[in-house]
C-alpha cells in the first residue's frame, strides 16, 4: 500500500514539473531589444527615463543599472540637461 502511494506521488510530481516546464516554454511572450535614444531634461533622473520606455517585461532595477553600465554613467544622481543616452528596454513580440 505505502509502495503504491509512492509511486503515485512520484507520477504526480512528474507530472506537475512537465507541466511547468511547458508552461515556462511556451506561455511567456518572446521578447526583443529595442534602441532607444533620449536626451536627459532638467530635473529627470535615470529612473524617469528608463522607467518611461521600460516594458512589463524589464526590472525597472536592471534597465537603470544596465543603462548606466552601457552609457559609462558614473554618479546616476548628477544626470546634466542635454546628456545623451540609449537605453535598451524589451519589447514584447506578440505572434
Amino acid at each position: 500500500m505505502k509502495l503504491k502511494k509512492m509511486k503515485i506521488a512520484k507520477t504526480m510530481c512528474a507530472a506537475a514539473l512537465t507541466v511547468a516546464a511547458v508552461y515556462t516554454v511556451f506561455a511567456q511572450p518572446e521578447t526583443e531589444v529595442v534602441e532607444y535614444h533620449t536626451t536627459i531634461s532638467q530635473g529627470e533622473t535615470l529612473w524617469d527615463v528608463c522607467g518611461r520606455v521600460a516594458s512589463d517585461e524589464d526590472d525597472l532595477s536592471y534597465l537603470v543599472w544596465q543603462t548606466r553600465k552601457e552609457n559609462g554613467i558614473q554618479d546616476a544622481g548628477n544626470l546634466q540637461p542635454g546628456t545623451e543616452i540609449v537605453v535598451h528596454p524589451r519589447k514584447v513580440v506578440r505572434p
